[in-house]
């Protein structure tokens, strides 16, 4: 993130006053931490239609209930973290990214339609219910969402 930072500072020019989200929209780059983001949930979504292998349990889906609960279909199955290590696994933090995003982007079978729902999908105030913080756009751009 700081090479990205200072790469834009050095095309814009280094006495400008504009913020670090100012050049990058200046320059239409998006965060490296936003990029990581999107490439992370479509590993998940590839995992969860079966188009990559993994050997987590990160296959399971929710089962089926006659009560079927509002909002849980397509959710992948996460075993609670008993450790603060296993809390920061990669599949347990983007499987419960995967069950926040809503129903209809979870529910996409293909790969690119996916990707375009989430594109449009995630903007700042969208990001911030999705990790559940509140910040300002500016201190998103610059610090990123933090942890899930």
């Amino acid at each position: 993130e700081s090479v990205q930072r200072t790469f834009t500072k050095s095309i814009i020019g280094w006495s400008t006053p504009l913020s670090y989200r100012q050049r990058c929209l200046e320059l239409r780059l998006e965060p490296l931490w936003m990029r990581r983001l999107r490439l992370n949930l479509g590993l998940i979504h590839a995992i969860a239609y079966g188009h990559a292998f993994s050997n987590s349990s990160l296959t399971q889906q929710m089962p089926e209930h006659a009560y079927s609960l509002r909002n849980k279909q397509n959710c992948l199955r996460v075993t609670p973290a008993r450790t603060a290590l296993r809390q920061r696994f990669f599949t347990v933090q983007y499987a419960t990214l995967w069950n926040r995003l809503p129903q209809h982007i979870r529910s996409a079978s293909n790969r690119f339609s996916f990707k375009t729902l989430l594109y449009r999908y995630l903007t700042p105030p969208n990001i911030q219910r999705l990790f559940r913080i509140n910040c300002a756009d500016d201190y998103l751009y610059e610090q990123g969402p933090g942890p899930v």
